[in-house]
């Protein structure tokens, strides 16, 4: 009778007459709270009976987070101080798995796919200990979904290991037989079959075929009938029926509710893709704005997710042919797939602490009973007699000697352990941050000069072509960049200074450069006397100057002034200008950019904008016993000084020139 009050939506009805006969010392299993068509009767129940008992509520809660993993992505954990503070005053160990594996999925949804692991297994764990086989599938199912998750990084790639957690859930399945167990195993399997399109697609039709068919005959179970409408768009998609796909997208966001705001975003985000496919270039742009729009205002922020919308819209507008505002997009797809990427690196640092300190406490735990045991020796000494006192004594003073000298070396293992990763995390951030940009540059370029040769859009290739040039050299100077801020972490790269004519040096630097913007408005210039003679390494100085007009030419964008200058001051110097005409900078970033260059200031790669060359100008303009600063443009911009010591053989060489003369 429970059963068809709940097909008929009658939820509150349900849970009076659960108050009438519940048993509290009863322990209820995963599988009698399976999701349910109408939520909101739920929730107007819980509001109505804040004193229900406990065992009822607790049941209610549990129930609502269910139905929340399957339509409502952002209200996934809403429940969990409840659950979590009913199942310890009830002493419910199903209760308490049940939290566990709530609390790993509201974090599979942010992403956090390395913490989901350690709280789905220990979800496992206890519903193993409860004897509770829907719970134990569900917590194999998220695993699955972990290791086969299509945003971000994989905390696992292994086949193996998701067909063996498969196995699992079909034998529970088979013990079981419950029909809510089974429409969560059918959507395991889709997920798992999305990365084998050979044979992947075939499966995948009958999985979808045999969930839709449960759906029709189960009216309790429409609650699904979303994930799968949404997946079987997805499958059309992936097999090339791309009008299908846009149609099934179109029938499921109409049934889609307001406060569904994560479900909505994604399936406008795949309306855009689908739009792209068939080349509804417009609409596809408005879907993709609305669809950022709509991800951005979800807090906390799944940058995993917000990449792709940034990505198909830049597509589109290349598409369209607006390379200027698909230039600006590449920055947000940039930016949103560093952030990807460092969040999984500061992640796995978390990991690789958390687990040296657990290898640290465990030898000192180790270490504490080896002293037991020693303690127990001396009072066995004791009793022995005072002969054995001294023996004893020298035994203890021996042991702490060596118990300081492990403590010693295990602390400056700590420290060059820790040293090692902030040296890799830096590494790592400096390639996320310098290297996405220009590779982003080079996505769906083949097939965008393809379209413009159809066209005879000649004009559009030559920009092209410019943009490619422009990328490689980018990623040529930036390989460079990153090629010898390693070797110098090393002390590897040789210095070997020498009279250098500077007018020369630069204009040899400038003239790569000339051709980089010959098709912008930018102007490049040279101004040095050619007496002006340096004592420096001239791989060093050319490193210098390069990077200094890369950081002008971002400056500046397409239109502008770069000046470079060389003098020998007052004292005896060679100064080094290089001088642009953007907008400069705020004082809080000028000083910001002074403590840098002097090294007063300890900073990371992305602070302020700061990148990898910025920091290699300061490292190569030390090594030549020289300096760097920074300072307001006249009348604009802002302008890089570069100061060296002048060359032994300068005077020497202008008084033979005048001499000549």
């Amino acid at each position: 009778m429970c059963t068809d009050l709940i097909r008929m939506g009658m939820v509150p009805l349900f849970f009076c007459s659960l108050l009438l006969n519940i048993q509290v010392s009863r322990a209820q299993s995963f599988a009698d709270t399976y999701p349910v068509n109408k939520p909101d009767s739920l929730v107007q129940w819980l509001r109505a009976n804040p004193k229900a008992h406990p065992q009822a509520r607790l049941k209610a809660l549990i129930t609502l987070e269910r139905t929340y993993t399957w339509n409502y992505h952002d209200k996934v954990g809403e429940h969990l101080p409840e659950i979590s503070r009913l199942a310890k005053a009830l002493n419910h160990t199903g209760a308490r798995a049940s939290a566990a594996y709530i609390q790993a999925y509201r974090l599979f949804n942010q992403n956090r796919l390395a913490d989901v692991i350690s709280l789905a297994n220990q979800s496992l764990k206890l519903f193993g200990a409860a004897n509770d086989h829907s719970g134990q599938l569900h917590a194999y199912g998220l695993l699955v979904l972990t290791n086969s998750t299509l945003y971000g990084n994989r905390v696992t790639s292994s086949r193996a290991l998701s067909e063996q957690y498969l196995g699992k859930m079909e034998t529970l399945l088979r013990d079981n037989n419950n029909v809510h167990d089974f429409l969560t195993t059918q959507l395991v399997h889709t997920r798992f079959q999305y990365g084998e399109m050979e044979d992947g697609a075939r499966s995948m039709r009958q999985t979808l075929d045999n969930a839709a068919q449960v759906i029709q005959q189960r009216p309790d179970c429409a609650y699904a009938r979303y994930r799968f409408g949404r997946v079987e768009a997805i499958y059309y998609g992936l097999i090339g029926e791309h009008e299908k796909a846009y149609a099934l997208n179109k029938q499921v966001l109409q049934q889609i509710k307001p406060e569904q705001g994560w479900e909505m975003a994604t399936l406008t985000y795949n309306l855009a893709t689908d739009c792209y496919k068939l080349n509804r270039i417009d609409e596809g742009i408005a879907l993709c704005q609305h669809s950022i729009a709509m991800l951005t205002g979800v807090k906390p922020v799944n940058y995993a997710i917000l990449a792709g919308p940034y990505t198909k819209y830049r597509e589109l507008m290349q598409k369209k042919g607006d390379f200027v505002a698909a230039n600006r997009l590449a920055d947000s797809v940039q930016k949103y797939n560093g952030m990807v990427f460092l969040a999984q690196n500061d992640q796995k640092m978390l990991e690789l602490q958390v687990r040296y300190e657990t290898e640290r406490k465990q030898a000192q735990i180790a270490e504490l009973k080896r002293l037991n045991e020693v303690t127990a020796v001396q009072n066995r000494m004791y009793l022995i007699g005072l002969g054995l006192a001294m023996v004893v004594i020298g035994l203890v003073v021996y042991l702490s000697l060596r118990l300081h000298r492990a403590n010693a070396r295990l602390s400056l293992a700590l420290a060059e352990v820790q040293q090692l990763n902030k040296a890799r995390e830096q590494f790592i951030g400096i390639i996320a941050h310098d290297m996405r940009k220009p590779l982003v540059s080079f996505q769906g370029l083949a097939d965008l000069i393809n379209d413009r040769l159809k066209q005879r859009a000649y004009a559009d290739i030559g920009q092209i072509s410019q943009a490619i040039d422009s990328a490689g050299v980018q990623i040529e100077t930036m390989l460079d960049n990153l090629l010898r801020w390693a070797l110098s972490q090393r002390e590897a790269i040789p210095y070997h200074p020498d009279n250098i004519r500077v007018t020369d040096l630069l204009h040899r630097v400038t003239e790569l450069h000339r051709h980089l913007v010959q098709f912008h408005n930018i102007n490049i210039a040279v101004d040095c006397p050619s007496s002006v003679l340096v004592w420096a390494d001239v791989d060093s100085l050319e490193l210098i100057v390069r990077n200094l007009i890369d950081n002008a030419l971002k400056a500046i964008g397409t239109s502008g002034c770069i000046q470079l200058s060389g003098e020998v001051t007052d004292q005896q110097e060679v100064q080094i200008r290089v001088w642009n005409s953007g907008r400069g900078v705020s004082p809080d970033k000028l000083l910001f950019l002074q403590g840098v260059l002097t090294g007063r200031r300890a900073v990371q790669i992305g602070e302020h904008g700061l990148g990898l060359g910025l920091l290699l100008v300061r490292d190569f303009v030390a090594r030549n016993k020289g300096r760097v600063t920074v300072e307001p443009g006249k009348p604009e911009g802002i302008c890089f000084v570069v100061t060296l010591p002048k060359s032994v053989q300068a005077d020497t060489l202008r008084a033979a020139q005048t001499e000549y003369a």
